[in-house]
Order: structure tokens, then C-alpha cells, then sequence
């Protein structure tokens, strides 16, 4: 009985659409928290540091935090940034970080024109030596800010032309 009570009120919390997730930038943000796991002063300044690689490098990047999601959370992931066209539509040069908190997921979709500079191994790698093990602790404003700090480190070291395209890459990652 409890576990039917609970998996309810997880369906009652997951998102079904994507357009049921605010887009960040209505707001000249960066940052979705609907799961409410990123304190206020760790969505300022990953708020600040994106808007910085936007304005500097030319890099997007979008994160949003949910509850769950009805399905499959990297088709999720996938759908809203395609949704949200996160990136330029001629360099593809988008990337979304998504949790899906009770699911436990997370997943990283990258525009095609960052495929060859955020390959599924780096980005493997990157995510379980610096953002799980704060995620495991609960501390996922953290984790997201030493994930884009290896995102801009990565960046600033490797300056190769990436190729262009329309589609989106995802790699999922079970931070629990």
C-alpha cells in the first residue's frame, strides 16, 4: 500500500510534456529549478557563469532540475532541448543539464556542433569525478557549478572547430 502511495505521488510530481517546463530565458535566466534543489545563491552564480560563456565564448547552456518525468528521462532531456532549441540553429553549440531528482537521472545533451569537443566518454568521466559525488551527498547547486567548471575548463583547452547539424547527442548517468 505504501509503495502505491508513493509511486503516486511521484506521477503527481513528474512532468508528462515539455512545454510544462518554463523555458529560463522568459526570465533572462539560465536555470529551471522545479525540483527547488539549487539554493539561491548557487543559481546566481551558475546564472552568472553561463550567461559569462554565452557572452564570452558563445557557448548556451541551459539546466533544469524536475521532480521526474513520465518516461524516459534522456528522451525527455532530448525532446526539451530540441523543444527549446537550446544553441545557435546554424552551430548547434547548445548543451542542457538535466536532473530528473526522484528518478535519479542525469543527462547531459549536447547540439551536434559540440559533439566532437564533448564526447560521451569526457562527458561520462567528467560528470562521476565532479558532479555525482555532490549529487549523492545532496548537494546539486554544487555539483552543477563543478560540472560547468570542467565544462569551461574543457572548453578553454580545446579551441578545435566542432561540426554543425541539427540534431542532439544525450548521455545518461545514474547519480545514485
Amino acid at each position: 500500500m505504501l509503495r502505491t502511495w508513493i509511486t503516486l505521488l511521484l506521477l503527481i510530481q513528474a512532468v508528462g510534456r515539455v512545454d510544462e517546463v518554463p523555458n529560463p530565458r522568459w526570465d533572462d535566466q539560465w536555470v529551471t529549478d522545479q525540483a527547488e534543489v539549487i539554493e539561491t545563491t548557487a543559481r546566481d552564480r551558475v546564472n552568472a557563469q553561463i550567461e559569462r560563456l554565452d557572452r564570452e565564448i558563445g557557448i548556451e547552456i541551459a539546466v533544469v532540475t524536475v521532480e521526474g518525468v513520465q518516461g524516459v528521462p534522456r528522451d525527455f532531456a532530448v525532446d526539451l532541448f530540441n523543444h527549446w532549441g537550446i544553441g545557435s540553429s546554424t552551430t548547434n553549440n547548445g548543451l542542457l543539464i538535466f536532473l530528473a531528482v526522484q528518478q535519479r537521472r542525469l543527462e547531459i545533451v549536447t547540439g551536434t556542433g559540440l559533439e566532437t569537443l564533448f564526447t560521451d566518454a569526457w562527458l561520462k568521466q567528467m560528470q562521476e569525478a565532479e558532479m555525482v559525488p555532490l549529487f549523492r551527498s545532496g548537494f546539486f547547486g554544487s555539483g552543477i557549478e563543478a560540472g560547468l567548471r570542467a565544462i569551461e575548463e574543457h572548453l578553454l583547452s580545446d579551441n578545435q572547430a566542432t561540426a554543425l547539424s541539427h540534431s542532439a547527442n544525450a548521455l545518461t548517468l545514474r547519480f545514485r
